[in-house]
C-alpha cells in the first residue's frame, strides 16, 4: 500500500534526487529526453489554393518563410503548369485549357516542411471553384474573404450572421474576390454555418464553405510570432575528447549524441578543456544555450570562461566567467549584443564527475534575438501584453500588422479577453528538497505549487509573455497524467522561460505548471506571466474561489484532469471523478485534504508556530498502476480509488465517522515524514508510517483500525490489539519477528501496537499532547551510524524514548521483544539482515538504568484506544460476573479492566482487551483468568 513499486526499482535514482535539486536536475533528465526548447523552428506560409481562368496566364504568390533554400516541385505527369521560385515569390504559369477543368497539387518545401498548393484551372465545361473549403474564425472576427472562380452565373447563400460587404471582379469577370461582414458571436459556444455557391438555370453545381466561429479568444494561431534566430555552427574543435564523443556531436541537432572529454582524467593538466565553435560567416549573437547530456551526469559544466572573436577583433576577448554549477540544468547565457562574431571559445575549468570531473555537451546553440516588426509595448502597457494602454483606439488596433497581437488587443478592448488564468502573477516557492533534507523526511513535498490553469497539446506552439524576472530562473512543466498502466508524473516536458516573449513547441501535452523556486521565496517578487496560447482548463483555489466558482470551473474544464489547491494540499484527479463523486462540494473536498495535511504537520511538529513550517503543499494525483504509494514530490492513487478520494464525506466530512475512509491518503503522506533509518529501520517501512494514519483517525474521532477491525479471519481474534498481544507478548517473539502463524513476513499492524501505545500513554495519560512532536524532534536529531545496523536502530529507539520521557521503559520494550536476540533477513523493499545481539541490548539497557529514570510500573503494554482513561484515572478493577462456553469467555459488569490474561499451569496463553473472547481451547479447571488493572493488579475471574 505504500511505496511498493518505486523503492524496489528506483533506489539509485532516489539517491540522486536526494543530492541534486529537482529544479535543475529535471530540466536535463526529463525535459531533454522529451523535447528541447526550439526557438528557430522553420516556417513556410503561402496561400494553399490558386485558381486560374481557362486562358494561359501566370500568378505571383508571396512566400513568407525563414527557410533560405526552399524549393518548389511539380509532379512530372503534370505538363500544363510550371512553377518556379523568383526571390521570395512562387510564380505559377498555366497553359490554355481546351478541355474540362483540371487540378494539380504542387509542393513547396524546405528544412523538413512541405506545404501543398492546390492549382486549379477552369475549362470548357461549367464549373465553380473556391479558394477555401473551410474557414475557422474567432468570436470577434469582423470580415472574411472568399475567392470564387467560375465560368457560369451563380448565387450566394449565406448564414444569417454573415453578409456580403464587397465584390471585386478579376481576370475578365471570371474570378470574383468577396469580402463578407461577420457578426460577433454572442453565444456561449462556437457556431457553424455554410456559404453555398450555386449555379443559375443550368445543370446544378453547388460548392460549399464550412464556417466555424469560436465563442471567445482561443489564441490558436501563433504563426505570426517569430522565434529567435538560431545561428548555424559551421565547425568545432576541442583540446580533449573521447572516441565516439567528438565535438561535432555537440552541434548535430541530436540530443541523444554527446560531446565528451577524454575518459582518462587523472592527469594534473586535464583541466582546463578548450572548446571552440566557428560560424561560416560572421554573425550577430545575443545569447548561448547549453544543453547538458540526457542520461548521466558526468561532464555537466561547472566553471567556464567564455571568449569571443569578432570581425572587428579577430583575437579572442573574454566575455565573462560563468558558473553552470554542474547541476545539469539547461542554461541560457546572455551576452551584451555581439556584432559579427566569428567564433566562440569556452575554457572549461571544471566539470561534474568522478575524480577531477569531465566535460560533456548534448547541444550547444547560439542565437540572435528576433525583435519582429511590431513593438507590442506601443499598444500594451508592458512586455507581458496583459493590458492595453488607456489611450489605445479601435483604429490603432485595426492597424496592428501582427494578427496575433491584434487578436489579443481586440478582445481586451472589448473586455472579453480570458485573463483569469491566462494572465497571472506567480509567487516564488522554496525548493521542497531543502525541507526534506532539513527535517530528514523520506520524500519531498510538491514542486507543482503554481498550477497555471492552462492545458496544451503535444507539439502545439506555446507563446508565453514573461514580465521582469530580476535575474531569477523560472520554467514550466507540462505534465500528462493520462498514462495507461503507468504514473503520468514523469510523462512531462520542461521548458525554461525568459523575460519577454517565449515561443516554443510543447514537448508533451497536458497541464502546465510554473516552477519558480528560490531560497528567498518569502520576499522574492512575483513574476507576471501571460500564456497567450493553449486552452484554458482552469483550477479551483480555496483561497479565492467559492462554491459557485467550483461549478463554473469544473464544468468549463477542457482537459481530462483538473487541479484543486488549498492552503496545504493540492489534488489533481479526473474531471469526471469530481463530477461523479464530488458534485458541487469541491471546496469541502479540498478542505478535508487541507485538514489531513495540517494534522499530519501537527503530529510531526512541522508547524509555523514551532518555526518548522513546510511551505510547499502536499500533492495528491491520480495514476494507473499499483494501488497507492508515496514517492518524490507526490502521493499517487489508482483511478479505482477516486470514489473515495473525490468524496468529501469519505474523506472525513461525514458526521458518521464510521463511513469515512482516510487511512489510505493518511498512510501515504505518512511515508513522506518517515525518518530513515532512525525510525524506519528494515521492516518498519509499512509499520511506523501508520503512526500518522492512527493520528488522523484519532484526531478526527474515527474508530481506529487497531481497535475496530475484526481479525476473526486471521486467527479468530477480536481486533488487531488482541492479535498483537497473542502473537507478540504471549509468544515472546522478537519485535522484528511478530508474524502470523506459519508466516515468515511480519505483521506490520501487530508491530505498530507498541509505538502507538507509547503515544497514547504519554500524550493522553501523562497529559503531553506534544509527545509525538518531541519524539519526531528527537529522532531527527539522532546521528546516523556510519554503517547501517537495523537491529541496533531498533534497540536504540528504546533509549531514545526513555531519554525523552525521563522514564525507564525497559519492562515495556522487553514485553514487545525489542531486546530479544534475532538474526533474520527481512524483506522490506529489498532484503537486509536485522540483527539484535544480547550484548548490544544489555549495553543499551544498562545506559537506561544508569540514567536513574523512574521505572514504569503501569502495564502500558495493554493500553489501547478504549482503555487509556483507566490509566489516567488510576482506576481499580470492579469485579463482575463471567460465563464460559467451550473456548469462549464472556464477562459482564467488570469495570476498568485493561486486559484479561489467561494462564494455564502458570503460563500465559492468551490476552484480550475485550469482554468476550475465544482462547482457542476449552476452559478447563487448570486455566486461570485474571482481569488486569492499569498498574498490573490482578482480579481473578470466577464463573
Amino acid at each position: 500500500m505504500g511505496n511498493l513499486l518505486f523503492l524496489k526499482n528506483n533506489d539509485r535514482c532516489m539517491k540522486k534526487i536526494v543530492s541534486i535539486s529537482l529544479f535543475f536536475l529535471i530540466s536535463a533528465t526529463i525535459w531533454l529526453a522529451c523535447k528541447k526548447e526550439v526557438q528557430d523552428d522553420p516556417f513556410l506560409k503561402l496561400q494553399n489554393t490558386v485558381s486560374f481562368a481557362k486562358e494561359e496566364s501566370s500568378q505571383r504568390i508571396p512566400v513568407t518563410t525563414n527557410i533560405k533554400d526552399w524549393q518548389v516541385k511539380v509532379p512530372t505527369e503534370v505538363v500544363w503548369l510550371t512553377a518556379k521560385r523568383e526571390k521570395n515569390d512562387l510564380v505559377i504559369t498555366v497553359t490554355k485549357n481546351e478541355d474540362a477543368s483540371r487540378t494539380a497539387n504542387i509542393k513547396v518545401q524546405g528544412r523538413g516542411i512541405v506545404q501543398e498548393v492546390k492549382v486549379q484551372q477552369l475549362g470548357l465545361k461549367a464549373e465553380i471553384m473556391l479558394d477555401k473549403e473551410r474557414i475557422n474564425i474567432e468570436k470577434i472576427t469582423k470580415e472574411i474573404e472568399l475567392t470564387v472562380t467560375s465560368n457560369v452565373s451563380y448565387d450566394l447563400e449565406l448564414p444569417q450572421w454573415i453578409t456580403e460587404k464587397s465584390k471585386k471582379s478579376l481576370e475578365g469577370n471570371v474570378v470574383h474576390k468577396y469580402t463578407f461582414n461577420v457578426a460577433q458571436n454572442t453565444e456561449t459556444s462556437s457556431r457553424t454555418g455554410l456559404i453555398k455557391v450555386k449555379t443559375k438555370g443550368i445543370t446544378p453545381i453547388e460548392k460549399r464553405v464550412f464556417i466555424t466561429q469560436s465563442a471567445g479568444y482561443e489564441g490558436s494561431d501563433a504563426s505570426s510570432i517569430e522565434g529567435d534566430i538560431k545561428l548555424k555552427i559551421h565547425r568545432g574543435t576541442t583540446s580533449s575528447y573521447q572516441s565516439g564523443g567528438e565535438i561535432d556531436k555537440s552541434f548535430d541537432g541530436d540530443m541523444t549524441t554527446i560531446y565528451h572529454s577524454n575518459w582518462s582524467n587523472g592527469g594534473a593538466n586535464y583541466f582546463p578543456i578548450t572548446i571552440e565553435y566557428f560560424f561560416e560567416t560572421p554573425q550577430d549573437v545575443d545569447y548561448m544555450m547549453y544543453y547538458p547530456r540526457i542520461e548521466g551526469s558526468n561532464g555537466h559544466f561547472k566553471q567556464v570562461e567564455i571568449q569571443v572573436a569578432t570581425e572587428a577583433n579577430p583575437s579572442y576577448v573574454k566575455l565573462k566567467d560563468f558558473d553552470f554549477k554542474g547541476n545539469g540544468k539547461v542554461t541560457r547565457v546572455e551576452f551584451s549584443p555581439i556584432t559579427k562574431a566569428k567564433s566562440f571559445k569556452l575554457i572549461i575549468k571544471s566539470g561534474y564527475g568522478n575524480g577531477q570531473g569531465f566535460a560533456a555537451v548534448a547541444e550547444m546553440e547560439f542565437y540572435k534575438k528576433n525583435t519582429g516588426s511590431f513593438d507590442p509595448t506601443s499598444i500594451f502597457t508592458d512586455i507581458t501584453c496583459s493590458e492595453l494602454k488607456p489611450s489605445v483606439t479601435d483604429e490603432q488596433i485595426q492597424n496592428i500588422s501582427n494578427p496575433f497581437y491584434k487578436s489579443i488587443a481586440q478582445y481586451m478592448k472589448l473586455g472579453q479577453y480570458p485573463s483569469e488564468f491566462r494572465i497571472q502573477n506567480y509567487r516564488a516557492w522554496p525548493n521542497p528538497d531543502v525541507y526534506r533534507e532539513r527535517y530528514r523526511m523520506q520524500y519531498s513535498y510538491s514542486n507543482l505549487d503554481n498550477p497555471t490553469g492552462i492545458a496544451v497539446q503535444e507539439g502545439e506552439e506555446l507563446v508565453v509573455f514573461v514580465g521582469p524576472t530580476n535575474g531569477r530562473q523560472i520554467q514550466i512543466k507540462i505534465q500528462n497524467l493520462d498514462l495507461p498502466g503507468g504514473d503520468g508524473f514523469g510523462n512531462a516536458s520542461y521548458h525554461p522561460l525568459y523575460e519577454g516573449v517565449n515561443k516554443f513547441k510543447a514537448g508533451k501535452g497536458g497541464l502546465i505548471y510554473l516552477q519558480y523556486q528560490t531560497e528567498d521565496y518569502q520576499v522574492a517578487p512575483q513574476i507576471k506571466v501571460h500564456f497567450a496560447t493553449g486552452k484554458v482548463n482552469g483550477y479551483f483555489d480555496k483561497t479565492k474561489h467559492n462554491d459557485a466558482d467550483w461549478n463554473r470551473l469544473i464544468n468549463a474544464a477542457t482537459n481530462k484532469y483538473f487541479d484543486v489547491i488549498g492552503e496545504k494540499s493540492h489534488i489533481c484527479f479526473p474531471v469526471e471523478s469530481y463530477k461523479t463523486h464530488t458534485g458541487s462540494r469541491g471546496r469541502a473536498l479540498i478542505e478535508q485534504f487541507d485538514k489531513l495535511v495540517e494534522q499530519t504537520h501537527q503530529f510531526a511538529g512541522l508547524t509555523k508556530e514551532r518555526g518548522k513550517e513546510l511551505p510547499n503543499r502536499s500533492y495528491f494525483q491520480v495514476m494507473y498502476k499499483g494501488f497507492m504509494y508515496c514517492t518524490a514530490y507526490r502521493t499517487s492513487y489508482n483511478a479505482t480509488t477516486m470514489a473515495t478520494l473525490c468524496n468529501p464525506d469519505k474523506m472525513g466530512a461525514a458526521s458518521d465517522k464510521t463511513k469515512t475512509d482516510v487511512w489510505g491518503p493518511a498512510h501515504e503522506i505518512g511515508h513522506a515524514h518517515q525518518v530513515a533509518p532512525v525510525f524506519m529501520w528494515k521492516g518498519m517501512t509499512e509499520c511506523t508510517v501508520n503512526m500518522n494514519s492512527m493520528n488522523i483517525q484519532t484526531a478526527w474521532g474515527i474508530p481506529t483500525r487497531l481497535e475496530r477491525e475484526s481479525m476473526q479471519g486471521e486467527g479468530g481474534y477480536n481486533n488487531r490489539y488482541e492479535k498483537a498481544y497473542n502473537l507478540g507478548i504471549v509468544l515472546k517473539r522478537a519485535h522484528a519477528d511478530i508474524a502470523n502463524n506459519n508466516q515468515n513476513k511480519a505483521d506490520v499492524f501487530c508491530q505498530l501496537v507498541p509505538f502507538w501505545q507509547l503515544n497514547l500513554y504519554f500524550s493522553k495519560v501523562k497529559d503531553d499532547p506534544e509527545f509525538s512532536v518531541k519524539l519526531y524532534d528527537k529522532i531527527r536529531a539522532v546521528q546516523q551510524k556510519s554503517t547501517i545496523n537495523d537491529g541496533e536502530y531498533q534497540v536504540d529507539f528504546t533509549k531514545t524514548v526513555s531519554d525523552l520521557t525521563q522514564t525507564n521503559l525497559i519492562p515495556f520494550f522487553e514485553k514487545w521483544g525489542f531486546y530479544t536476540p534475532i538474526d533474520k533477513e527481512v524483506d522490506d523493499y529489498g532484503t537486509r539482515r536485522v540483527v539484535v545481539t544480547s550484548n548490544y541490548a544489555n549495553d543499551i539497557k544498562q545506559q537506561i538504568t544508569g540514567a536513574g529514570y523512574t521505572t514504569l510500573t503501569d502495564r502500558i503494554e495493554y493500553i489501547c484506544d478504549t482503555n487509556w482513561m483507566y490509566f489516567k484515572n488510576k482506576a481499580s478493577v470492579v469485579k463482575g460476573s463471567a460465563s464460559k462456553n467451550g473456548s469462549q469467555i464472556t464477562t459482564s459488569g467488570y469495570q476498568n479492566v485493561v486486559a484479561y490474561e489467561v494462564y494455564k499451569a502458570n503460563e500465559l496463553i492468551f490476552v484480550s482487551n475485550k469482554n468476550s473472547f475465544n482462547i482457542k481451547q476449552n476452559v478447563t479447571n487448570d486455566i486461570v483468568i485474571y482481569a488486569i488493572a492499569y498498574n498490573g493488579e490482578r482480579t481473578q475471574v470466577t464463573f
